[in-house]
């Protein structure tokens, strides 16, 4: 529901965008050629042809398009104004949601790499040599590691909640039509 000027919550012009890129898409599969019948090395000519029916009006879809285009970039626009000029604090540092986002994808990177690193040091590997076995330890301490990943999971959730509760309160400033 847009706020009392009309503009659009940052969440809702996302959702917004995305409905413009499923209408964007349909409407140019509905413009090109049908799959097969375009001449190309693997069509064959069956002797069929196919032709609009009556209340599809090409050229009107056309026009659609290429207006739904341009709303689709004035929209992507705005949002992406909305996410520089909109921010919060995290971690003791003002942060817009572009910045929020990009940290957002570095701690999806640090999870992965500490995961990995806790599965390693949660077991020793043994050798078995002749008449003895020989232990090589983790590199890193599980209990650290495991440490590390739980902080790094909080950081992740902290983030996502903030980005989510500013997508929730901005506006970005487009009305929809």
């Amino acid at each position: 529901m847009p706020n009392t000027k009309g503009d659009l919550y940052i969440h809702e012009a996302v959702a917004l965008r995305n409905e413009y890129d499923n209408h964007i898409g349909l409407l140019k599969k509905l413009l090109s050629e049908p799959e097969g019948k375009r001449g190309g090395l693997l069509s064959r000519d069956t002797g069929e042809t196919r032709q609009p029916v009556e209340d599809f009006n090409q050229a009107n879809f056309e026009d659609m398009l290429k207006k739904l285009q341009t709303k689709r970039l004035k929209l992507n626009q705005e949002i992406q104004t909305a996410n520089f000029t909109t921010k919060f604090d995290f971690e003791g540092n003002s942060v817009s949601i572009a910045e929020a986002l990009e940290i957002r994808k570095s701690i999806l990177v640090d999870i992965q790499s500490t995961s990995a690193k806790t599965i390693e040091s949660a077991y020793s590997t043994v050798i078995h040599k002749e008449e003895r076995d020989i232990v090589e330890r983790p590199r890193y301490s599980f209990k650290k590691s495991y440490a590390e990943y739980l902080d790094t999971a909080k950081r992740l959730r902290k983030i996502e909640g903030l980005i989510h509760a500013a997508n929730h309160e901005s506006t970005a400033n487009f009305k929809d039509e």
